[in-house]
């Protein structure tokens, strides 16, 4: 085993001398401190990857002068580390299943056995799984591409139908699950909430996510009102959510809304950049403080005097402009006089992020989908997309393996059993 030090940027190794196969402990100093260990070998190019086996290379010829090492020369200790990923040849599994008739010995006619429900679909729960990754989690909208990744890579050859059935097999399989999480969002004692648009056959849609501590929840719905949000989390909602200034948001302001500074720091910025004095020095102000109180947030200080006067210098430059004659600045200065408490109430609430980010997040890659395959062309479609973006988030902030779970309820959906996300693998 080697002890690597590094200081200052500069590596020394030691080297230590025991009967274990050889690896390093990383130990990092800088400014004389001692950072977090870890073992080497646990990742390769940002991935989870372990050694499973090692070559070992010695000079044999010496640069400097050009002579010969022979082979009982003993290395130094120190070594140079480099690892190299491989995948081995991917085989698929051909599984047939005969199932014989037989002859009745007693009434003499002829009977066969019914085939399992398990064994019907061509595709066992691994590579339908994969399929539907692809399709709903990966941006692979076009059943042509997959068809040929999977011809490709993996030497199967499957029909356009097929890989549609996979996908909208694995959406009736995690259905269970989905509206478990689907009941449990009026419960949360904190939500974030953002919407983008979605499509249906070209006509417009809205894609709604909530995310919550431990799981994310995708809907689409054809409304962008507040008439969704009282479909999914009642008539009162007890918790508090973080959005947008979007006005069906105000619908539960005495509950608690908190509005997303990073949304008003960019409008703040738009009237920064304008060419009247008043107006940038304004935007400059609000931008200012909006970002110190983001800040002082992430120090944990939301309650502390810093905190409370710089609230007190953001609303006196809302109070100085909300008679503004550019009306920009008026309606800015105005919309934050009227939401102060949305616009503060990570302040007072322990727990509550003062910005939007985790949900907006959530979207990127919906954003990414929706620009390359325009959507969905069916209701089904639209039920499968939601499902499976659903599970795929929830599994993942959970830490569980997004294939291994599909599969998993993909194997329970087959033989008849609901999938529940408390039955989740272990990976």
């Amino acid at each position: 085993m080697n002890l690597v030090f590094t200081i200052y940027g500069m590596k020394f190794i030691l080297p230590v001398f025991t009967n274990e196969p050889p690896q390093e402990e990383v130990i990092s100093l800088k400014g004389g401190e001692l950072l977090q260990s870890r073992q080497a070998g646990g990742e390769a190019g940002g991935g989870e990857c372990r050694v499973q086996d090692g070559e070992y290379h010695r000079p044999k010829l010496c640069r400097h002068c050009g002579i010969d090492i022979p082979p009982d020369v003993p290395v130094s200790g120190s070594y140079q580390r480099r690892q190299q990923v491989e995948i081995p040849p991917i085989k698929p599994i051909v599984t047939e299943h005969h199932y014989h008739s037989i002859r009745c010995p007693r009434c003499g006619k002829l009977i066969r056995e019914e085939v399992n429900e398990e064994h019907k679909p061509c595709c066992g729960p691994r590579l339908a799984s994969l399929i539907a990754m692809l399709t709903a989690v990966h941006n692979l909208p076009r059943r042509r591409h997959i068809n040929q990744l999977l011809k490709d890579v993996l030497g199967i050859k499957v029909s356009l139908g097929t890989v549609a059935n996979c996908v909208h097999e694995l959406g009736e399989a995690v259905e269970e699950p989905v509206n478990a999480l689907n009941g449990q969002l009026p419960q949360q004692d904190k939500l974030n909430i953002d919407e983008t648009g979605w499509k249906k056959a070209g006509k417009g849609r809205w894609l709604w996510t909530f995310v919550a501590p431990n799981f994310t929840f995708f809907h689409i719905a054809q409304s962008r009102g507040k008439k969704v949000l009282k479909e999914i989390l009642g008539q009162f909602f007890p918790g508090s959510i973080t959005a947008d200034r979007f006005r069906s948001y105000r619908f539960y302001q005495m509950a608690g809304w908190q509005i997303c500074l990073a949304h008003l720091i960019g409008e703040a910025k738009g009237l920064s950049q304008s060419a009247v004095p008043a107006t940038s020095r304004f935007g400059d102000w609000i931008r200012r403080e909006l970002k110190l109180m983001i800040n002082l947030w992430k120090k944990g200080k939301a309650k502390s005097l810093e905190m409370n006067v710089c609230k007190a210098r953001l609303r006196r430059a809302c109070l100085l402009s909300q008679d503004s004659e550019d009306k920009h600045v008026r309606n800015l200065a105005q919309a934050m006089l009227k939401d102060w408490e949305a616009v503060i109430l990570f302040t007072r609430v322990e727990g509550i992020s003062p910005t939007n980010n985790v949900a907006e997040r959530s979207l990127r890659s919906l954003v990414i989908a929706r620009k390359i395959s325009f959507g969905n062309h069916s209701e089904k479609g639209l039920i499968t997309t939601a499902r499976l973006r659903t599970v795929v988030a929830t599994v993942r902030m959970r830490g569980v393996d997004v294939w291994d779970y599909l599969a998993h309820a993909l194997v329970h959906y087959r033989s008849g059993q609901p999938a529940h996300l408390f039955d989740l693998p272990s990976g």
